[in-house]
């Protein structure tokens, strides 16, 4: 990590303190190095082993189902994973994270925290979560009550 770089593990732990303020109920916290963690599976025919998700932070308020990725940087590989998510092949997973019955009753919410600028307009519906000076700013379509 270079000097002045937030370490991911800070930029995870001020965002789950930040929703678990909020009111959101945090299913799992991911922290870098840690095993464990929720895993979102697509299971591919023909595949040996599935193809999976494990996110960094799994929050749920009401059908709100929150999944989010931290690195100290913008990663468009983590943007492109989320973007994933929204896929069929992933729906048994959501819908049981999200606990409900059917995915359609499940709002699916991504986002990536990380410090720093957005080298690139984010994907629409995809929440921003910025770290500054131990706080999170939040840009995107995420109710956050203050």
């Amino acid at each position: 990590m270079s000097r002045g770089e937030v370490a991911e593990e800070e930029i995870t732990r001020t965002l789950a303190d930040r929703l678990e303020e909020r009111g959101w109920e945090l299913s799992s916290v991911h922290y870098p190095g840690t095993q464990g963690g929720p895993r979102f599976r697509r299971v591919v025919p023909g595949q040996r082993a599935p193809d999976a998700i494990v996110p960094d932070i799994v929050a749920l308020r009401g059908t709100d189902l929150l999944v989010v990725e931290s690195k100290p940087a913008y990663s468009v590989a983590d943007v492109r994973k989320l973007a994933r998510l929204a896929s069929d092949a992933y729906h048994d997973d959501i819908r049981r994270a999200a606990r409900v019955e059917r995915v359609e009753e499940a709002n699916l919410v991504t986002g990536v925290a990380f410090a720093g600028e957005c080298p690139e307009p984010p994907p629409a519906g995809l929440v921003l979560f910025l770290y500054e000076h131990r706080g999170i700013e939040v840009r995107g379509d995420v109710a956050l009550p203050p």
